[in-house]
């Protein structure tokens, strides 16, 4: 299923695949960069300690997942990494 689909599952809830798409939504929106993909590093994509900060902070706005600490943001080898870590089970 491509990217951008919209993934829906019974009763038409939010599946993980749709979650994955508004979390990376969400990073390419603060990065400024909407070619940034799963595999992608943090410091590679242009982000500092200030772009973690604005992204922990908007991050934090969801119930999706838990907040980030900015550590996390700084370490997780890859945004997919990231993910993994913050995803609520």
């Amino acid at each position: 299923m491509p990217e951008d689909e919209v993934e829906t599952g019974k009763d038409n809830m939010l599946t993980d695949g749709d979650q994955r798409r508004i979390f990376l939504d969400e990073v390419k929106t603060i990065i400024g960069d909407k070619e940034i993909c799963w595999d992608d590093n943090f410091f590679d994509v242009g982000g500092d300690s200030l772009i973690a900060a604005e992204l922990q902070a908007n991050l934090n706005k969801s119930d999706r997942w838990r907040s980030p600490q900015l550590e996390e943001i700084m370490e997780a080898a890859t945004f997919g990494d990231l993910y993994a870590r913050i995803m609520k089970t």
